[in-house]
């Protein structure tokens, strides 16, 4: 009996052996069980040859980016519940299912629907290769599948990039806010345990940041893309790539305040963090807003040299605006003497400061507007009020949604260029 037991014993070893060279042989979260994943050559076969971008089925990065920065601070799409198949309804529009709800395919096709998506052309150009068609009678079902748009690809001509991983996409430096990413694994749904496909929408600030507004993990957030090797990822492109502007490169011409960055740039009312970075998306402070101001009043001499709070010296770039802002009764500082030029500031106050210098230039400063469709108008303290409703009548201060006015936010760059922009234009 020896022998036998010492027969069966080795041959278990090479048994084991073998295992452990296949799985060796296998990428990382690979087995022999999940057999349907597609190859990365044949994905690129598949998605590597278009000639067209996706702006000719009617949605723009600059349609898409601005639509969803809209409600980046609110709940209208972020924290929606995660539902499979074919849901289409964030928060804020229930109307497609009936109650909260949408998978990764599915909330990219809500927004691109948003955004004037020609849908009927979508589908019909989804149609024309092998797909999963998700029933329940409603009219956008097949939006809803993520593998359909590697089918879009494929039939549609579009321009896309393949790449092996996440990491090897976001070093290329071809992503853009608002790019669809496609992560592949499989174009086979027999095996219920293989891994799925995902959709996502790139939301970085920059090509290498791993950022992206997806449903997954059971709601709609704004996180970081998950790597799963083995997956192919397809970024698809809207349009051809992005311009830098005004020689910074962190402003491109796609982004909505590219015009104003620009003008103001030219017209040497702000400049850049550094000398290639204007920082859109920092913060103004309240000594940045005192002299930009007074370089739109033409960089008048206060009348008095003498500093009147104890944190502004004489040799700080904004000294001069200060003290001319505080003669011309533009901007106070605070009871224990300081100005605090480093504070941040927040869009009610910035909403004051144009008030009172709109003023101090004798102009009409009697527009008010009705801030009831502002869910959070509640939250405009009392003393800039008045202000607040004369700059949203003026249409220079709008609402960082369709529902919000954020006065209490801190003043973004990108949002202070905006703002005076209009109010320089206006003026002239």
């Amino acid at each position: 009996m020896k022998k036998p037991l010492s027969c069966l014993l080795a041959l278990f070893m090479i048994l084991q052996i073998a295992v452990c060279a296949a799985a060796e042989e296998l990428p990382e979260n690979d087995s022999p069980s999940l057999s349907s994943r597609v190859p990365l050559s044949t994905v690129k076969e598949w998605c590597g040859h278009g000639t067209e971008y996706f702006d000719k089925f009617g949605v723009t990065r600059q349609k898409l980016v601005k639509e969803l920065s809209a409600h980046e601070h609110d709940n209208y799409y972020l924290g929606t519940p995660e539902i499979g198949m074919d849901w289409q309804s964030p928060n804020g529009d229930t109307s497609y299912n009936g109650s909260p709800g949408t998978n990764c395919a599915g909330f990219v096709a809500y927004v691109l629907r948003k955004c004037g998506l020609k849908s009927g052309d979508v589908i019909a150009t989804m149609k024309k290769g092998t797909h999963t068609s998700w029933g329940g009678g409603r009219p956008y079902a097949m939006l809803s599948n993520a593998s359909n748009y590697c089918t879009l690809v494929q039939k549609g001509n579009l321009i896309a990039h393949v790449f092996g991983s996440r990491d090897e996409m976001l070093r290329s430096g071809k992503c853009e806010k608002g790019d669809i990413i496609l992560r592949l694994w499989t174009n086979n749904f027999d095996d219920p345990n293989d891994h799925d496909n995902h959709l996502m929408i790139f939301w970085g600030s920059r090509p290498g940041e791993n950022k992206v507004w997806h449903t997954a993990s059971g709601r709609n957030h704004i996180g970081e893309m998950i790597h799963e090797a083995g997956a192919s990822f397809i970024l698809i492109k809207f349009a051809p790539p992005a311009s830098p502007v005004a020689g910074f490169r962190d402003v491109w011409d796609t982004d909505w305040y590219a015009e104003a960055v620009q003008y103001m740039k030219d017209t040497g009312l702000m400049s850049g963090v550094e000398e290639k970075l204007f920082e859109p998306l920092g913060v103004t402070t309240r000594g940045q807003f005192m002299a930009i101001l007074w370089r739109m009043a033409g960089k008048p001499e206060p009348l008095s040299q003498e500093m009147e709070f104890s944190d502004v010296q004489p040799e700080q770039y904004y000294a001069k605006a200060v003290s001319w802002a505080k003669e011309k009764g533009i901007a106070a500082g605070y009871a224990d003497g300081t100005f605090r030029p480093g504070q941040k500031l927040s869009r009610q106050d910035m909403a004051v400061l144009l008030y009172h210098y709109c003023a101090s230039l004798g102009l009409d400063t009697d527009a008010s507007a009705e801030l009831s469709r502002y869910q959070d108008a509640y939250r405009i303290e009392p003393y800039a009020r008045v202000a607040m409703k004369w700059a949203n009548a003026e249409g220079l201060i709008a609402g960082t949604s369709s529902t919000t006015l954020s006065p209490g936010a801190a003043a973004l760059r990108c949002q202070t260029a905006a703002i005076l922009m209009r109010l320089q234009k206006s003026m002239s």
